[in-house]
């Protein structure tokens, strides 16, 4: 299931799935704000944070910046090298288009602003997904929201049709 989502979303192949785990708390320090992640897997070199936004976000940008961090934080042991750091994807959920450009998926990328053509090699990247439809190649995705009366929520994303 897991897979299939981050292959839909993503485009990207997933291996074996070696750590799943949702609501993984990351609490960064004693005085810092924590954040608990709605699912969180992993593969040999990669990280992948699924989060389900139901409602308007005003700080979208700051919210994906500060999981990316809280994310990074624990993935590097005391000496390791910068290149241990595994390539990582956030990805955001919505029912509504958070972004208001009208697109179903916008793809976030850190670029230079003066060498836009230089690549910061980071391996890292963030979505944010409209569930009412997105495509992936040439297959279009089509996504329902479902409410639980806990307050909790999930989503179905099944691949509808070849475009």
């Amino acid at each position: 299931m897991c897979r299939g989502l981050i292959h839909a979303l993503l485009g990207i192949e997933v291996g074996s799935i070696r750590y799943l785990n949702a609501e993984q708390p990351y609490e960064p320090g004693s005085s810092s704000r924590g954040v608990r992640m709605d699912i969180v897997a992993k593969e040999d070199g990669r990280i992948y944070d699924i989060e389900m936004q139901v409602g308007p976000e005003a700080y979208i940008g700051r919210r994906m910046r500060y999981y990316q961090a809280a994310m990074d934080v624990g993935e590097l042991g005391p000496g390791e090298a910068w290149g241990q750091l595994p390539e990582s994807h956030i990805i955001f959920i919505c029912p509504t288009d958070l972004l208001a450009g009208g697109l179903p998926v916008y793809t976030i990328n850190r670029i230079c602003i003066e060498a836009p053509d230089f690549a910061l090699r980071g391996r890292f990247s963030s979505r944010v997904v409209r569930i009412a439809g997105f495509q992936v190649g040439n297959v279009q995705y089509l996504a329902r929201l479902h409410l639980w009366e806990s307050g909790s929520a999930f989503f179905i994303i099944a691949a509808s049709h070849e475009v």
